[in-house]
């Protein structure tokens, strides 16, 4: 007989360690898509109390992923009083999720074009297109002609995925 996991457990499997060795390719869509809705509402509880005092993002982008309505408020907060720029686009996808708040598509656009590191460019760019807005694939588009090859092939790369509706 396959014994539950207790809430706490699952809590840990779906917000593991923040360390390399534990988020390094972790992705904790599939666990939190098979989620009962009983244990949806546990997890975002969870999120909510751990988020009020800690700023990891993986905890935004999960209550994200739970569709957490409540969230909304503290999760602006958040954004607020962030400073890191892939963070600041990361938490406006999210908010942009959970409201449609347009609001987000240019904060993340503006902290696209303050970040100097093209190397953060480029994991940012898959963020961006998330958004699926004729004004982020724009942006992104100036990318693929760049000397750099990596930046070249994944502006392309997060284009092909952006799904814009006609």
């Amino acid at each position: 007989m396959k014994e539950e996991k207790t809430i706490i457990e699952l809590y840990n499997e779906i917000i593991p360690p923040n360390n390399y060795e534990f988020r390094r390719d972790f992705d904790n869509t599939e666990l939190v898509n098979s989620l009962s809705e009983e244990n949806k509402t546990l997890i975002e509880n969870l999120l909510i109390k751990d988020l009020e005092n800690n700023e990891d993002i993986l905890l935004i982008e999960t209550l994200a992923k739970i569709g957490s309505k409540k969230s909304v408020e503290l999760i602006k907060k958040k954004l607020i009083n962030n400073k890191n720029l892939n963070e600041r686009i990361i938490i406006s996808y999210s908010i942009y999720f959970l409201t449609k708040d347009t609001d987000m598509i240019r904060e993340a656009y503006e902290s696209f074009l303050k970040i100097d590191d093209k190397y953060s460019k480029v994991s940012m760019f898959y963020y961006l297109a998330k958004f699926n807005v004729l004004e982020i694939k724009n942006l992104i588009s100036r990318f693929v002609e760049d000397e750099d090859f990596l930046v070249s092939y994944n502006a392309k790369r997060a284009i092909e995925t952006i799904k814009l509706d006609n």
